[in-house]
């Protein structure tokens, strides 16, 4: 099941990015873009998110949200997250989603998937 909604998610951003067009990425979306692995993104976890497993994600011009499962048994949860790509030191970090969950702020995909859940 957890592979089904990465394959999904996958679909839909490849889908975009493709509806999108223009000129190739400038170097600024290429850092974020290739940064976009479940390893960068796990990053962001750590002080009280112990992070157990990355259960889905998505990224979108420099944003992500991450579908995650924190802590040990038996206390572990489910999670959403907002990330924001620092392009400075070339990693991810956890965003307010209370600050950055507006549509106007977010990529449309971020927004859908990071904003309504847990």
């Amino acid at each position: 099941m957890r592979y089904a909604r990465v394959v999904a998610t996958a679909a839909l951003f490849i889908a975009m990015a493709s509806a999108v067009g223009g000129a190739g990425p400038t170097s600024s979306e290429a850092a974020w873009a290739t940064s976009c692995t479940p390893g960068s993104l796990a990053g962001a976890f750590g002080g009280a998110l112990v992070l157990d497993s990355l259960d889905n994600f998505g990224c979108h011009a420099g944003w992500a949200f991450a579908w995650a499962t924190v802590g040990t048994s038996p206390n572990e949860i489910g999670v959403t997250e907002v990330l924001r790509y620092r392009p400075a030191s070339e990693t991810w970090e956890i965003a307010s989603r209370l600050r950055w969950c507006k549509p106007a702020r977010l990529p449309q995909l971020v927004y859908k998937l990071g904003c309504f859940s847990n």
